[in-house]
C-alpha cells in the first residue's frame, strides 16, 4: 500500500466542500478510508484544520469531523530536529516545510498530495495535486 503525506488543503477542500476541487480531494480521502493508500498528516495540520474550522462550526461539530479523519490517518511526529531542518532548509511556507521534514524523517512516505505543489520545488519526495496524482 503506497504512503501518502496529505496536505491540509486536500482535507479542507472535502471540509468545505470546496470546488472545484472537491471531488478530486475526495477522491483520495477515499482511497485512504478503502486502505488502497496509507494515508499520513501532522499534529500541526490537524490544529490549523481545527482553528479554521472553528470560524464557522462549534467545537463539538469540528471534534467529531476530526475523528473521522483520525480513523483513516496516521499521525507523523514533527520533532525539534525537523523544526531546526526546515528553518535552516529555505522553504517559504513554514508549515509546509515541517510537513516536508517529517515526511522525509518518516522514511515511510512515498508521495505528498498538495494543491501547493510549488510550494515543494526542491522536495526529495515525489509531489501531486490531488487531481495529477489520481491519473
Amino acid at each position: 500500500m503506497r504512503a501518502v503525506l496529505i496536505d491540509t488543503d486536500v482535507f479542507l477542500d472535502v471540509l468545505f466542500a470546496r470546488e472545484p476541487f472537491l471531488n478530486d480531494s475526495a477522491k483520495i480521502l477515499d482511497l485512504c478510508a478503502q486502505k488502497k493508500l496509507k494515508g499520513y498528516s501532522t499534529a500541526v495540520m490537524f490544529a490549523n484544520m481545527y482553528y479554521i474550522l472553528r470560524k464557522a462550526n462549534s467545537h463539538k461539530k469540528i471534534c467529531a469531523k476530526l475523528e473521522v479523519l483520525l480513523q483513516f490517518t496516521e499521525i507523523l511526529e514533527i520533532n525539534k530536529a525537523d523544526i531546526l531542518t526546515n528553518i535552516q532548509s529555505g522553504f517559504l511556507d513554514f508549515e509546509d516545510g515541517l510537513q516536508y521534514q517529517a515526511a522525509l524523517r518518516s522514511k515511510k512516505i512515498e508521495a505528498i498530495i498538495t494543491r501547493n505543489v510549488k510550494d515543494f520545488k526542491n522536495s526529495k519526495i515525489s509531489v501531486f495535486s490531488p487531481k495529477t496524482f489520481l491519473t
